[in-house]
């Protein structure tokens, strides 16, 4: 396989953490909140998925005249933006829907740069191995993300 593929695997792995660890901490945050019901979680899901549904068609603009690299650059910082709002205590809903933002333009670009990085012999290897770190990084975010704050709320 392309040696070209190592770095858009760590990219990935490190781009699902991120989304995973976020979603947790929101969730977390939301359990310990005395302010925010428990209803709350799955309108927070929803605001991350909602941009890839609504802005699909707009993004597609974006990553047919921009380079590749450089669209998952800019989805990362998107993603990074609506985490540093997180931290700065802005309405969850918000902040965790402009992380959803940037997944909707990260994810179709990686696959789009995928069979350039891997060629067509080698893409379902690759993809394989793009969707095996996103569920290594989904487990690791689970476990490192904040869940003595969840078991707390839930009294265990």
């Amino acid at each position: 396989m392309n040696k070209q593929i190592y770095p858009l695997l760590i990219a990935q792995f490190l781009s699902a953490f991120a989304d995973n660890a976020i979603l947790f901490t929101v969730i977390a945050m939301v359990m310990q909140s005395t302010q925010l019901a428990s209803w709350y979680v799955p309108p927070c899901k929803a605001c991350f998925w909602l941009p890839s549904y609504c802005l699909r068609h707009g993004l597609a603009a974006l990553r047919i005249i921009t380079p590749k690299p450089e669209v998952l650059i800019i989805a990362n910082l998107i993603k990074a933006a609506g985490a540093g709002l997180l931290l700065l205590k802005v309405e969850p809903l918000l902040a965790y829907g402009i992380v959803g933002m940037g997944a909707a333009i990260y994810s179709p670009a990686k696959y789009g740069i995928l069979p350039e990085l891997a060629g067509h012999e080698f893409l379902v290897k690759a993809n394989s191995w793009i969707e095996g770190s996103t569920i290594l990084a989904i487990c690791w975010a689970w476990l490192l993300a904040p869940r003595w704050q969840i078991s707390q709320y839930n009294g265990r």
